[in-house]
């Protein structure tokens, strides 16, 4: 049983996931919360069991998912080496569910995660491997950003089109993240080439903000759609905030499209967002 790898962490499944929905998923939006809620028929007072879970990929991703829900103050050398028992059987499962099953938004998502977990303990050359694996499952299935449309600002958007995009983006912004990685500890000429193919101009970037209006209240979410070449004083999410980064760090820059909002009208909100830092210097 899958879930069985978490036994010896003495970890509730549902209760991890929740803590890294709560902490990782924000700045790095891998899972879309709702959608995963409804595939799991999960809340916070419920529990996972491998009876409950028929999709195999679904339960791997819950097994990644707990990479991630280590406290900061209770790490030590033997948790540490659980976790890095986990972390293997999770690369040997997905190896197997990538031999047997046709590729899925939740096995990149399980690739991305664990190429996440490789680059946070720095095992760079595994998780450009992994990040490669993903984009190619994500190539087949042709998940992209997809493209800002003026006449589409105040459309619905449904959640599996922006599951897609977030997928693209954590991708992106984890490649390059690797790359600069990789600036700064290596000679030149033994950085890899990149993976994932940059954004353009009238990208969409993701569309759920998490803002906070005010410091004295929690924060938010809005729906929102903006492109990639949106203004940096436009307040956006952290995840948005940290996808425009990763264009920086890829050497993108966008002059301001004349088909999409200015930064004026863009930044008419009366929200600010977050204080976001770049995920590379998060403290996981």
């Amino acid at each position: 049983m899958i879930l069985s790898l978490l036994s010896s962490r003495n970890a509730i499944p549902s209760h991890s996931v929740q803590h890294y929905l709560e902490t990782i998923n924000p700045y790095l939006t891998i899972v879309h919360p709702e959608l995963f809620t409804l595939r799991t028929n999960i809340t916070r007072s419920d529990s996972f069991s491998d009876q409950e879970l028929q999709d195999p990929a679904t339960t791997l991703l819950i097994v990644c998912m707990q990479l991630f829900s280590q406290n900061d103050d209770s790490a030590t050398k033997g948790e540490d080496n659980t976790d890095r028992a986990v972390y293997r059987s999770a690369k040997q499962i997905l190896s197997v569910l990538r031999a047997i099953d046709s590729p899925s938004i939740e096995l990149i998502q399980c690739s991305i995660l664990l190429a996440f977990y490789e680059y946070t303990h720095e095992d760079l050359g595994r998780a450009y491997v992994s990040i490669g694996d993903a984009n190619t499952m994500a190539l087949i299935l042709h998940v992209g950003p997809g493209k800002y449309l003026e006449d589409e600002r105040e459309a619905l958007i449904p959640y599996e089109e922006e599951e897609r995009r977030c997928v693209y983006w954590s991708l992106f912004v984890l490649d390059r993240l690797v790359q600069t990685e990789y600036s700064l500890l290596h000679m030149p000429h033994q950085i890899p080439p990149a993976v994932v193919a940059p954004p353009t101009a009238d990208s969409l970037l993701p569309t759920n903000h998490l803002l906070w209006y005010d410091e004295g209240q929690s924060p938010s979410y809005i729906t929102q759609r903006y492109p990639a070449d949106t203004d940096f004083s436009v307040p956006v999410g952290p995840f948005q905030r940290n996808c425009q980064y990763a264009m920086l760090y890829a050497g993108n820059s966008f002059p301001q499209s004349d088909s999409g909002p200015t930064a004026f009208e863009l930044g008419s909100h009366s929200a600010t967002s977050a204080s976001v830092l770049p995920i590379s210097i998060l403290d996981l």
